[in-house]
């Protein structure tokens, strides 16, 4: 594990989270029957009974390895854009996902306010939620050697999800790009937390964004003219009642609520050839499955589900940027939550990054509900300057004697950037 302590130094804060624990081989055998798989920290336990509401029905399971052993897989949606980006790379090591929300979506913010709700579900927690599908599955242990407990670099890693409108990808811009040296009268750049991929494009050929083509909603920068936003965050209520009518309880969630045409979609990355062959068709079924039986919060109420999930091969930053300036010296911008690595060798004078401590409760038979150790973590659209591209790490965040390791994935999904694009006029 990096030294986060002179991590925070850099930054000017303070580093006082807890090392994880180390573990045995006998405990990460431990790790992969309990299912050591996290879960949202906007989700407190109400009741002992909450983890048989969530259980997936067999038919659901049979249904996705029957997917998985039929020789003619689905192929992937036909849309120009993609389908020529695929076709001009030869291979495939990354895999890029859409979902069509068919509800509301509960992704719970880091201070696990009820009334409030995160816009980004975050690569740690959809790395958590795909261990509770490959456990359903019956591929939890070789999973997680492959993956939380592999020697060297994982096999498969996840970026975060962010939304998206229609063709246009929209995620969290470069943050030594973001917002735009140049002042606006008209749009309060700051506010915009995601932005098209095309803007990030513009940003790294050192051009600014035209402030009379643009405006904000819901922290998205939209063009002028688009008739609405990707989403709406609302707050919806409800009550418990006893079995003789006598007790009432009322309660309420806040949740993300998707316009038609828009969803979250996020990036499957493979180390290898041989990890993409090996783990391919696996990752799609535990995205099906998930699809099904829903991600983030409140998922027993029906939340979280979305439509048969869009998968379309390619690679790396292709799928993500169509064009990319390479001059100058090179940084790696995030699009994953980042726990460092020891041999990840970042820069930690240099850049432009932000930490977040994250936090939540176990899913787990040996203690459900229990809280975890607090991790700091890099966030999303930091860019951190390294020779390599960072790997990252899976920590342990288990409780104190604890019956068995409970990870945090904070495997890096970066793109090479300029660390000082060229100013150009507009």
């Amino acid at each position: 594990m990096a030294d986060l302590e002179e991590l925070e130094n850099a930054q000017g804060t303070d580093a006082n989270s807890a090392p994880a624990a180390e573990s045995s081989p006998q405990e990460e055998t431990v790790a992969a029957v309990e299912a050591a798989v996290e879960a949202p920290v906007e989700e407190p336990v109400e009741a002992p009974a909450e983890p048989a509401e969530e259980v997936v029905p067999v038919s659901i399971v049979d249904e996705v390895l029957a997917r998985i052993a039929d020789e003619e897989a689905p192929a992937p949606p036909t849309e120009p854009e993609t389908e020529e980006i695929s076709a001009s790379t030869g291979g495939s090591r990354a895999i890029l996902v859409r979902l069509r929300p068919t509800g509301p979506w509960r992704i719970g913010p880091d201070s696990g306010d009820r009334d409030r709700v995160d816009r980004v579900y975050h690569s740690d927690s959809l790395f958590s939620a795909v261990c509770g599908a490959m456990l359903r599955m019956g591929w939890l242990d070789e999973w997680l050697a492959a993956t939380a407990t592999a020697l060297g670099a994982p096999a498969v890693r996840f970026s975060s999800c962010f939304p998206f409108h229609a063709n246009t990808l929209y995620v969290i811009p470069p943050r030594h790009l973001w917002p735009p040296a140049a002042g606006s009268s008209k749009v309060r750049w700051k506010g915009a937390t995601f932005v098209p991929t095309s803007v990030v494009e513009a940003l790294l050929a050192g051009e600014t964004p035209r402030e009379d083509g643009w405006l904000i909603d819901n922290e998205c920068l939209v063009p002028v003219g688009a008739g609405g936003g990707l989403f709406r965050a609302s707050v919806r209520s409800g009550a418990a009642v006893d079995r003789d009518g006598v007790g009432v309880a009322a309660h309420s969630a806040a949740c993300l609520e998707f316009t038609p045409q828009s969803g979250l979609w996020f990036v499957i990355s493979f180390a290898s050839d041989g990890a993409r062959e090996q783990w391919s068709e696996r990752v799609k079924a535990a995205v099906r499955l998930l699809a099904d039986s829903g991600f983030g919060g409140k998922r027993s109420q029906g939340w979280g589900h979305a439509e048969a999930p869009e998968f379309v091969e390619g690679s790396l930053p292709n799928l993500v940027l169509k064009k990319r300036a390479q001059d100058g010296e090179m940084a790696h911008w995030l699009l994953s939550s980042y726990h460092p690595a020891d041999g990840d060798g970042v820069d930690w004078n240099r850049g432009n990054y932000a930490i977040a401590t994250r936090r939540g409760r176990v899913e787990s038979s040996a203690g459900w509900g229990e809280m975890k150790k607090p991790a700091r973590m890099i966030t999303e659209g930091s860019v951190v300057v390294s020779a390599a591209a960072p790997q990252g790490s899976a920590a342990n965040v288990a409780p104190e004697n604890f019956a068995h390791p409970v990870y945090r994935a904070g495997f890096a999904v970066s793109i090479p950037v300029p660390l000082a694009p060229k100013g150009k006029a507009s």
